[in-house]
């Protein structure tokens, strides 16, 4: 009996790579909010969970859930955060409902993109998102393969 191969249901969207400086570049993705499309990520695989700018929380009416939530950067450095539920969280065809967040304010990386190209970064993409749709980058294509 030959062996068939079941066919696994992915998406593709592209990538946009902004060069930093002459060694190394960051990845971003276009993501959709609660339907407000067009915003942002850093593709982030360091960053254990997928992370909003907590100074946009209000624009996509989102409500805290746990605003006294600490979390660690990179050095120990103590954050602030808190979580919030976005109700439709969108990257290409897949779409995630009440899809659970980390709000933080990231003032200080939104000014550093402004210098590159006046890109106004939402958020992060973080290793929540990415391995639950078994994310591929490929640097070739500039794009992200994702598993629905």
């Amino acid at each position: 009996m030959p062996l068939t191969r079941l066919k696994s249901k992915f998406c593709e969207v592209p990538l946009r790579l902004v060069d930093i400086d002459e060694r190394g570049c960051h990845i971003l993705v276009k993501i959709s909010l609660n339907k407000s499309r067009g915003h942002y990520f850093v593709l982030d695989t360091g960053a254990s969970m997928t992370v909003l700018d907590k100074n946009l929380g209000a624009l996509y009416q989102l409500s805290e859930i746990n605003p006294e939530l600490k979390s660690y950067a990179l050095g120990e450095q103590e954050i602030q955060t808190s979580w919030a539920i976005v109700h439709e969280f969108r990257i290409g065809k897949v779409k995630e409902i009440d899809f659970r967040l980390v709000l933080v304010d990231l003032s200080s990386i939104t000014e550093i993109y402004k210098q590159y190209g006046r890109i106004r970064i939402a958020g992060l993409l973080g290793g929540d998102f990415l391995k639950e749709h078994k994310a591929v980058i490929n640097y070739k294509k500039s794009s992200l393969k994702l598993y629905l």
